[in-house]
């Protein structure tokens, strides 16, 4: 995914990595969640509502990418929560969870290793 960042804005890094498939996975289980439970209707509502608001006032690209963090972290830690509730999520949501884990961890073994190695 970070592959994805620089393709779309070539003047940043890769800060969206290892932040952008649990990012992905969490719009999935709370648009699948939304329908039935508040909660992930809110944070979701909160999150946009957030990211339109800095999109439209903050003209630093230095900095987006730390405005974007919040609201983001926000939707993976609610999509976690309603993801370990058993009767109310589908096998699918805590199966797929551990995947997304295990592919960001690799993602940040391969980075820390790029890293040592270009030392």
């Amino acid at each position: 995914l970070g592959v994805l960042t620089r393709m779309l804005w070539p003047e940043m890094g890769q800060w969206g990595g290892t932040y952008g498939l649990p990012l992905i996975w969490a719009f999935a289980v709370l648009a699948v969640c939304a329908r039935r439970l508040p909660a992930a209707r809110n944070v979701l509502v909160l999150a946009a509502v957030y990211w339109l608001l800095c999109a439209a006032t903050n003209i630093d690209m230095g900095t987006s990418h730390r405005y974007a963090l919040g609201p983001g972290l926000l939707l993976i830690a609610v999509a976690i929560g309603l993801a370990s509730q058993e009767p109310f999520t589908a096998p699918w949501m805590r199966r797929s969870a551990v995947l997304v884990v295990v592919l960001s961890a690799l993602q940040m073994l391969r980075s820390a290793s790029l890293y040592l190695l270009r030392m």
